[in-house]
């Protein structure tokens, strides 16, 4: 028996209360609509990663001295990517930007369009403490949060947070995951319909939503 897949997104937009119903779009194979943010964030990503990495260094990043020799240079880089066994039923999937096996450091790279993450909000993160669990040879984590618009790191660098792993994130998470599984093995899948419909505007499967 093939195994359900659990990862941040998921966990994140389709197994909570107030959007189960997003967990049988995506068992149903809907896609996601693409839109201008997720493209955006993915050229800031490819401008960070490529400097950290050393492929081609970039002028408002150089106060970033931390190196990551492994980033994501295709979708779901298989060096980025780790299955981890959560029981004979389920398994958690991690994708990373980058990380440096000789640091033992992981990279998350995060923009924004006004506000950058802060220190707080990524030592909050259940994506950062759910990475914890799934490469527990890693001591360190790095955010690089920055602006959408690049213009702007001229005036408004971009920021670096190293945060230490620990054990607490470790049980965080696997409470996270306990969670989100209770949700699947309810069998309760209607959170966000109303009557059956999906009204919400906002819904992470958009005009695809099945329940539209």
């Amino acid at each position: 028996m093939n195994k359900i897949t659990l990862s941040y997104s998921t966990i994140t937009n389709c197994l909570q209360t107030k959007n189960s119903h997003n967990f049988v779009n995506k068992r149903a194979g809907m896609k996601v609509p693409d839109n201008e943010f997720f493209r955006k964030g993915h050229e800031i990503e490819k401008i960070i990663s490529d400097h950290v990495s050393g492929k081609q260094l970039h002028e408002n990043l150089a106060h970033i001295k931390h190196v990551f020799p492994i980033v994501q240079e295709e979708d779901f880089d298989p060096r980025c990517k780790r299955f981890v066994d959560i029981n004979d039923k389920y398994q958690l999937f991690a994708l990373l930007d980058g990380h440096n096996p000789d640091t033992k450091t992981f990279l998350e790279v995060k923009s924004a369009n006004s506000k950058m993450w802060s220190l707080g909000k990524w030592l909050s993160s259940y994506q950062r403490k759910l990475y914890v669990l799934a490469y527990p040879e890693y001591t360190n984590s790095i955010i690089i949060t920055a602006l959408m618009d690049t213009e702007k790191w001229k005036y408004e660098q971009p920021k670096v947070y190293k945060i230490p792993s620990t054990e607490q994130d470790k049980i965080d998470a696997i409470k996270f995951l306990t969670d989100a599984i209770t949700v699947i093995e309810s069998k309760d899948f209607t959170g966000g319909l109303t009557e059956g419909k999906c009204l919400d505007s906002f819904c992470y499967y958009g005009v695809n939503c099945m329940f539209k």
